[in-house]
């Protein structure tokens, strides 16, 4: 790691072991008030080599138009069982502020940015440890913040082998304790919408065989994965050989890059 971020210009520094939001909240120390982060676990990164340059652009071009930036949510891109898709997304904030309060998804944290003030005003990576303490950010940020800006366009990749990906329903009761302590009882009224989503992809991602598997995720939100507008790592560009043409590529990079350290 100190390899890759020298050679990057990238400030690395590690901490004692802390669980993931003590790492977070941690990196948060060093930053300015006014910085945005992004938080990307072990295993995730980003999707594309142009991300940081398009999330740039979306905080410009809304502060252009006199608008504030609190925090926005980005395309994630996941891999199947040979399939790469999008998690569920929507085109509006208002639409993704409704499907994350209602429990239709959760918070991918790896493509959220987020202004560091806003978190630290929040103070949410200082309490106790538990799964759903980004899903819990995601909701007071909107709660106190208003709905988040839609990006666009993949920002990260996310490993579907986290805690949350692996333990659907133990996440899943997580969620409906964070939901009704933030948005109160009557957020329970969307138990039901939440459990219909998760059982559906806890189902489709045990049926990689099925024919109809493909068409049932596009038609349910979790599209197809298109890079663009974000650009390949890889010299192929090809969308269908997502992940692996890229990671190749990234592989062959630090490899190279070790290389000539040595």
């Amino acid at each position: 790691m100190r390899t890759i971020a020298k050679t990057f210009s990238v400030q690395y520094r590690w901490v004692k072991p802390s669980g993931t939001y003590g790492a977070m909240a941690e990196g948060l120390k060093e930053l300015p008030e006014n910085d945005y982060v992004i938080f990307l676990n072990a295993t995730d990164w980003f999707a594309g080599e142009k991300t940081l340059e398009l999330t740039v652009a979306a905080i410009n071009d809304a502060h252009e138009r006199g608008e504030s930036f609190h925090w926005g949510l980005g395309k994630t891109p996941v891999h199947d069982k040979g399939h790469s898709y999008f998690l569920k997304h929507a085109k509006t904030p208002e639409k993704l502020w409704k499907m994350l309060s209602r429990g239709t998804i959760g918070l991918p944290h790896p493509s959220m940015v987020c202004r560091v003030s806003d978190i630290n005003e929040l103070g949410t990576f200082h309490k106790p440890w538990k799964v759903s303490l980004d899903y819990e950010l995601a909701l007071n940020l909107g709660t106190e913040r208003g709905a988040p800006a839609v990006l666009g366009f993949p920002i990260s990749y996310y490993d579907q082998h986290g805690g949350s990906a692996t333990a659907p329903w133990s996440t899943l009761a997580s969620k409906f304790r964070v939901r009704n302590t933030v948005m109160g009882r009557g957020s329970l009224i969307w138990a039901a919408n939440s459990l219909i989503w998760t059982a559906l992809r806890f189902l489709l991602r045990r049926s990689p065989n099925s024919p109809l598997r493909e068409n049932v995720l596009d038609k349910c939100g979790w599209h197809r994965f298109v890079m663009a507008p974000n650009k390949h790592y890889c010299a192929l560009g090809d969308d269908q050989l997502f992940p692996g043409c890229c990671e190749k590529a990234l592989e062959q990079s630090m490899a190279v890059t070790s290389s000539l350290e040595e």
